[in-house]
């Protein structure tokens, strides 16, 4: 079967195959009944496909691509888009795929490409060993077993675990320069030094340390494996802290980090825009902004046009004036009374600004919540709250308020000395909550009144603390 294979290969022109201007990636495929075939490659946490073959006349497919393929971890797929196996591309050399289904992995044998010969070699013997632990693991957990059998398990456990560390620092040790030896540093467990091992607030600061020693992200080839968007994605979920602050910092750390490699900085610079551009969490709308001032509008980052750039740079600049820490912009607007009042006024330790409409029945619910504990957080925190509605109507404004007598300062916010504050506050709907210290510095937004006393302990506690 090779030779006829070989004696086919020397039938096609090496111009065809072996030019160092078009890097050919040849598979033969026994018991695939299709007559095409997708050439996938990752691409930060997207697939992004690459090339399609069709069936030849020799029952062979060729992926050509000019001046050779990206480096990185392919997948051939069919029209279904249902992956049939991986390979590694690392150099612009043609070579070589021979296989059969339905375990093409398995029986996988590679021409012409020592990186795929050790790449399937450790797939194939990683695969056998983890079906060999995954029955060991089930057999451990029959009730029936001795303790005695429970102990030769464990240690059998112990021993395959041994076999994929050794065969893994095998192939790191002889062949260093491999893209797959690139790889597997990349996935490798950082070693925590001896003595510390229990102490468990030193090895939290040494893995976040050295987390990304053995992992470059400024490397094309390892932005087109599946390992990097998850080793980013790990590292902000468990070792940087939920504060907006500390998320910046470890952003424009890895943002360094990728700087060399364009679509690594790019990729990056758009998943924390996703990721930051509607936050789940209080105050981390700060994070977007700085993205968008440090990164967006100072950066080359790819596919950011001029409409896009515009279009985040509004976001901004609406998001920034009221971003927690800054003191809370200006607001000047009628009472119902017909007297001009100003928030700053209001000699407080404590001041919610509460945005509502009168039509609104989450406002009118929030803010009945709110009437009933008013007595109580006037007394124990000595809180004021300072209520805009943003309807304009204000015969009905006034008869809502007629007829809900809410006892704080209600206010138009459509009749204002100091303009409209749509412009200064990001007001997407009602109900919205502002909490402001004594020197009227926002120090909660957007949460609601059920969460209120528990912002106001957290503040009290912190500032403690913090003295």
């Amino acid at each position: 079967m090779k030779g006829l294979l070989w004696l086919m290969l020397l039938l096609v022109p090496t111009s065809v195959l072996y030019s160092q201007e078009t890097q050919v990636v040849k598979l033969r495929l026994e018991n695939y009944p299709d007559t095409a075939l997708i050439l996938a490659s990752y691409y930060g946490n997207r697939i992004e496909v690459m090339d399609t073959a069709y069936k030849t006349k020799r029952q062979n497919f060729y992926f050509k691509r000019s001046g050779g393929f990206p480096k990185g971890v392919y997948m051939v797929a069919n029209f279904k888009r249902q992956k049939l196996f991986e390979f590694v591309i690392s150099q612009k050399t043609s070579f070589l795929l021979e296989t059969k289904g339905p375990d093409f992995t398995g029986n996988m044998q590679v021409s012409k490409s020592l990186e795929n010969q050790m790449f399937f070699q450790f797939i194939n013997k990683n695969n056998r060993l983890y079906k060999i632990l995954k029955n060991l693991k089930k057999e451990l957990k029959n009730p029936t077993l001795s303790s005695e059998k429970k102990a030769q398990i464990k240690k059998k456990i112990i021993s395959v675990n041994m076999d994929i560390r050794n065969f893994k620092a095998l192939i790191e040790q002889k062949y260093p320069n491999l893209f797959l030896t690139k790889i597997l540093k990349a996935s490798d467990e950082i070693k925590i030094p001896e003595g510390h091992s229990h102490d468990t607030l030193y090895r939290f600061r040494y893995l976040k340390a050295h987390y990304w020693d053995n992992f470059n992200l400024g490397n094309k080839g390892l932005f087109r494996t599946p390992l990097y968007a998850m080793k980013v994605s790990r590292y902000f979920k468990y070792y940087v802290p939920m504060i907006p602050d500390s998320v910046i910092q470890s952003i424009g750390l890895v943002m360094r980090k990728a700087k060399p490699c364009q679509e690594c900085f790019s990729f990056l610079a758009w998943k924390f825009i996703s990721d930051y551009q509607n936050p789940k969490y209080m105050g981390f709308d700060k994070v977007f902004v700085n993205l968008v001032d440090k990164y967006f509008m100072k950066e080359p980052v790819l596919n950011a046009t001029p409409s896009i750039k515009k279009m985040l740079k509004e976001r901004a600049d609406k998001l920034r004036p009221t971003l927690m820490g800054n003191v809370a912009p200006d607001l000047i607007l009628i009472d119902s009374s017909g007297q001009y009042v100003d928030f700053k006024s209001l000699k407080a330790q404590f001041t919610l600004l509460v945005f509502w409409d009168y039509h609104c029945g989450i406002c009118k619910k929030e803010l009945a919540e709110l009437k009933e504990m008013i007595p109580y957080l006037h007394k124990k925190y000595d809180l004021r709250v300072y209520a805009i509605s943003i309807n304009p109507d204000i015969s009905n404004w006034k008869k809502a308020l007629k007829e809900r007598s809410y006892p704080w300062i209600n206010v138009n916010g459509t009749h204002s000395i100091k303009g409209d504050f749509t412009k200064t506050y990001d007001i997407p709907g009602t109900p919205q909550l502002y909490l402001l210290n004594k020197k009227k510095v926002i120090i909660a937004k957007k949460f609601s009144i059920n969460q209120l006393k528990a912002i106001l302990n957290h503040y009290l506690k912190e500032k403690i603390n913090n003295n």
